[in-house]
C-alpha cells in the first residue's frame, strides 16, 4: 500500500531541491519543541502521475482495495460486534490470536481511507465514509473504541497496539475531511485510555505485544493537532514503562545508549520504535534521548541493503545485510521509512529525506507487483527464487512468495 503523502509531502519537495547527501551530516539546528519542519496536513498536496495510477489501480484491482473481500483478518469488525471477552475470542486468524484481527483492519483501513481521499476515487470515499461512521456509532459511553469488551479491557496484550491501528486511520480521516466529530471520538477514547492505565497504576506488559508503545503515534499526532501536553506526558511514562518491563528490548534506553549493542529483537519492532526517543526528544530536549535515538540509527545502518530496507527475518539477530542470503519484511520497511520520514521532519537532515526516497522507490516497490494484486512478506534484493522456500533454497519458508493475504 501506497505510504502516506502527509509525509512523501514534504519529501518530494525537498527532493526536488537537495541533492542526493551522504549520511555523515552535521547534526542539525532543531531544538526540543521546534521541529525544523511542520507536517503538511494529509491531503495539502496530491498525488498525480503514476503515482496517482498507481494507488487508483491498486484500489480497483489490487488488495489494497478488497482486502475485506479476501480475508476473514480485515473483515471480522473487531472493533464493532467482534470484540473479544472472557468468553468469546476472536481469534479466527491464522496464529490464532487475539490482537491480529484488530492489527490487520486497523492497518488496512488507514490505508485504505488514506488512498481513496487521495485518489479522488469516488466509490472508495463512500465505502471509507461509511466505515469511520461505523466505528464511531460503536463508541462506548465511556469513550472506548478498541477490540476487547469490558471484561477483558487492558488486560491482554495488544490493546493499545490494536487502537493505535484504528486511531491513526480515525485522524487520517479527520485530516482529509475536516470532521472535527471524528477528533473528538479519538480524543475521547485515548483520554479514556490514559486514565483506565495510570490511574490503577498499571504496568504494561510490552513483552507480550511489543507494538503497544506504537499508540505514541497517536500521542504524537494528538500533540501537534491540540497542543495538549497530556499526550506528550503520557507518551513519556508508556515508554518509561516499556523500558522498565523490557530493558533489554532494541529500542530501550539502556540498549540504545549502549552503541555496540547489536540489533537482536523483531524488525518491524525495531525499526518502527526508534521513532519514539526520537519524538520524546523533540518535546523535552533531553540529551540522553537525542544520544539514544541517533545510535539507534547509527546501528540500523549495520543491517541496511543497497535499496533501503533492513534486515528482519521476523528478527533481525544482528545478521549483516546479504543481499542474496538474508531477506527484509515489507512490514518492517515501511516502519523504516515512517521513522525515517520522522526523523527528517524533526531534523531537517537531508539523509533521511534520501533515506525514505531510497526505500520506497526500490525495496517497496520491489517487493510488489506492479498491479497490486500480492507482495512477498519476506523479500532479498538479489532475488532468485520466490517458492515457498528459503533463499539457499534449504528449508521450507511460506512467506517467501507473492500473496495477496500472507497466509501462514
Amino acid at each position: 500500500m501506497i505510504p502516506s503523502l502527509r509525509h512523501l509531502s514534504i519529501v518530494a519537495l525537498l527532493s526536488i531541491t537537495f541533492p542526493h547527501v551522504q549520511a555523515q551530516e552535521p547534526k542539525s539546528s532543531a531544538t526540543a519543541g521546534t521541529p525544523h519542519f511542520t507536517w503538511l496536513r494529509l491531503g495539502e498536496v496530491k498525488p498525480d502521475g503514476w503515482i496517482r495510477e498507481q494507488m487508483a489501480r491498486d484500489l480497483k484491482e489490487g488488495f489494497a482495495g478488497h482486502l475485506d473481500e479476501l480475508c476473514k483478518e480485515a473483515n471480522s469488525d473487531i472493533f464493532v460486534t467482534g470484540r473479544n471477552g472472557l468468553n468469546r475470542a476472536n481469534t479466527i486468524n491464522s496464529v490464532h490470536c487475539q490482537w491480529w484481527n484488530g492489527e490487520t483492519e486497523g492497518n488496512w483501513w488507514a490505508g485504505f481511507i488514506m488512498m481513496a481521499y487521495l485518489s479522488g476515487d469516488k466509490d472508495s470515499i463512500a465505502k471509507a465514509d461509511a466505515y469511520v461512521a461505523h466505528i464511531l456509532a460503536a463508541q462506548d459511553s465511556d469513550g472506548y473504541m478498541g477490540v476487547n469488551s469490558p471484561d477483558l479491557r487492558y488486560k491482554a496484550g495488544g490493546e493499545l497496539w490494536t487502537q493505535a491501528c484504528l486511531f491513526r486511520g480515525l485522524l487520517d480521516d479527520v485530516e482529509l475531511t475536516g470532521n472535527k466529530d471524528v477528533l473528538k471520538a479519538v480524543e475521547q477514547a485515548v483520554h479514556y485510555t490514559m486514565k483506565s492505565l495510570t490511574g490503577k497504576g498499571t504496568s504494561i506488559k510490552f513483552g507480550v505485544a511489543g507494538h503497544d508503545l506504537m499508540f505514541c503515534d497517536v500521542l504524537e499526532r494528538l500533540y501537534d493537532l491540540t497542543g495538549d501536553v497530556t499526550y506528550r506526558d503520557f507518551g513519556k511514562w508508556l515508554y518509561e514503562n516499556a523500558c522498565k518491563t523490557a530493558p533489554g528490548d532494541d529500542s530501550s534506553l539502556r540498549s540504545l545508549l549502549d552503541s555496540y549493542a547489536g540489533l537482536v529483537g523483531h524488525g518491524a519492532d525495531t525499526y518502527e520504535q526508534i521513532r519514539v526517543p526520537l519524538w520524546l526528544w523533540s518535546v523535552t530536549g533531553r540529551e540522553d534521548l537525542d544520544t539514544a535515538w541517533r545510535n539507534g540509527i547509527d546501528k540500523i545502518s549495520r543491517h541496511s541493503y543497497p535499496g533501503g530496507a533492513a534486515v528482519s527475518q521476523e528478527y533481525i539477530d544482528d545478521c549483516p545485510p546479504d543481499p542474496t542470503f538474508t531477506e527484509f519484511e515489507y512490514c518492517a520497511a515501511k516502519e523504516l521509512q515512517w521513522s525515517m520520514e520522522s526523523a527528517l521532519q524533526k531534523t531537517g537532515e537531508t539523509r533521511f529525506a534520501d533515506r525514505t526516497e531510497l526505500i520506497w522507490f526500490n525495496d517497496e516497490q520491489g517487493g510488489r507487483l506492479a498491479n497490486g494484486s500480492a507482495l512477498t512478506y519476506l523479500t532479498n534484493e538479489n532475488r532468485l527464487r520466490c517458492d515457498d522456500m528459503t533463499p539457499d533454497g534449504l528449508h521450507k519458508q511460506t512467506r517467501n512468495r507473492f500473496s495477496p493475504t500472507q497466509k501462514l
